[in-house]
């Protein structure tokens, strides 16, 4: 008999109320040794117990415990915070015993690993840009990044399992800094649009199928900007553009005419070094508002949209020092969009409240490690509520702030990235529904990815 499967009923009094019961529903396997095997898998613990009985006691009792295997040669019991039927796998042991959880916990153990080391994908020298988006309408993310050294851009389409295999490599002008993905001249394709610094302007490159882009035009912007926006601003379904002019203290608006073809840019003032914008209806009148960070004034700004192709001035918020990435997101599930900073000079993230009417009076501030830089804000772990990414420039890593379903965070978990991280996204890229965490690494020339377990 190579195995058999029985079922088991543990019942286990908890305290000292004869009341106070909890109750789960093993399957067991014999003569099988249940072995990990994923780079998600939690670490076992090790027990030492006289029978497999007292194992499914430790199991119980462990509220993390999924699986659990005893060998009685050794007495020991492992207890595992995965399922048999999510990571595991069975090896013929003769005389050990696995069982695993069939019900009584509904759900895998938070202490299971989110995310696991990936592949990683060279750049060119100094990368400076990433922007992650379906280019070739096969419904998988494909990848754009700048590299600021070699002046170029390259373009790289998904294999379709999340692997990108390949690049084309198109010249740009001199320090290309930035890059954004956002369809142009209307015909459902995004096209890319790059921030060459050196020339203080933006090339427009227009998506032609099959992962090919031709050049179109080039506009004027201000000096070193270092944030792109696509997005229609004025309800007339064509794509605006957005800019952060991080040396003429300015936010520039570009409107489409048409066919791709751009407006010269007007301005608004802003703080002194607008640094990152980000693009949402704050106020719920369904018009598209801009928020900035200011990176020497220690502030945001916001600016309203009138609804006239124009903004108002701005209304700031100080924040901590040196802030640095901003987002634009309802992370309190009240139909109102909040706002998260990232303070590279404080060490820490705020959260903004918006109060209803556009206005943001409550902030929060969450403590990080060194440097934080840019940030991503998605629903990392299913439950409905936006959680926050941060990148950490100094230390190599990406935090991780799981929401706890009220606007308000947990203590972060620490991934490693490769060198000198900077940039990060978050998205699906391989179609199991979800995200993935992709840095752009400077120091090592490469976007490390992430994989969601």
């Amino acid at each position: 008999m190579a195995y058999q499967v029985l079922l088991g009923l543990l019942m286990f009094a908890i305290g000292t109320s004869s009341q106070d019961f909890r109750s789960i529903r093993f399957s067991k396997v014999n003569d099988k040794l249940y072995q990990c095997n994923d780079a998600c898998c939690s670490p076992s613990t090790s027990i030492t117990v006289s029978t497999s009985r007292y194992c499914e006691i430790a199991c119980l009792a462990n509220n993390t415990c999924r699986t659990a295997t005893y060998t009685p040669s050794y007495n020991i019991c492992q207890l595992f915070s995965d399922r048999l039927t999510t990571r595991g796998a069975l090896s013929t042991v003769i005389g050990v015993q696995s069982m695993t959880v069939i019900d009584g916990r509904s759900t895998d153990s938070g202490n299971s690993a989110m995310y696991a080391s990936g592949s990683s994908i060279r750049t060119g020298n100094g990368p400076s840009g990433l922007a992650v988006m379906d280019i070739n309408s096969d419904n998988k993310a494909d990848m754009v990044i700048t590299n600021f050294v070699d002046n170029n851009l390259m373009v790289f389409c998904n294999d379709g399992a999340g692997n990108f295999p390949h690049s084309t490599i198109y010249s740009m002008g001199p320090y290309p800094n930035c890059v954004a993905l956002g369809d142009l001249d209307g015909d459902g394709r995004p096209d890319i649009v790059v921030m060459n610094q050196a020339y203080t302007n933006i090339s427009v490159l227009i998506n032609v199928g099959q992962c090919t882009f031709v050049y179109q035009a080039t506009y004027v912007t201000g000096s070193d900007s270092t944030s792109i926006v696509i997005v229609d601003i004025n309800h007339d379904n064509k794509n605006d553009i957005i800019v952060a002019n991080m040396n003429k203290d300015s936010v520039g608006v570009l409107l489409n005419k048409g066919n791709g073809i751009l407006a010269s840019q007007v301005t608004y003032q802003t703080g002194s070094q607008p640094k990152t914008v980000a693009v949402a209806d704050v106020n719920g009148d369904h018009l598209l508002d801009i928020i900035v960070t200011n990176q020497n004034s220690a502030n945001i700004g916001v600016f309203l949209n009138n609804g006239d192709d124009t903004f108002s001035s701005q209304v700031t918020y100080a924040t901590g020092s040196s802030p640095i990435a901003v987002a634009a997101v309802d992370i309190n599930a009240n139909g109102q969009i909040d706002i998260i900073v990232t303070n590279s000079g404080s060490n820490s993230i705020s959260t903004f409240f918006n109060n209803g009417n556009g206005l943001f009076p409550n902030q929060i501030t969450y403590s990080t490690n060194s440097s934080p830089s840019a940030l991503a804000v998605i629903d990392i772990n299913n439950d409905n509520s936006s959680d926050i990414i941060v990148v950490y420039t100094n230390t190599n890593n990406v935090g991780i702030f799981l929401n706890s379903g009220n606007g308000t965070f947990l203590n972060e978990i620490i991934y490693p990235t490769g060198a000198i991280p900077f940039l990060v996204v978050a998205i699906d890229i391989n179609g199991d529904k979800k995200p993935e965490i992709l840095t752009l690494d400077r120091g090592s020339t490469d976007v490390r990815i992430l994989r969601h377990c």
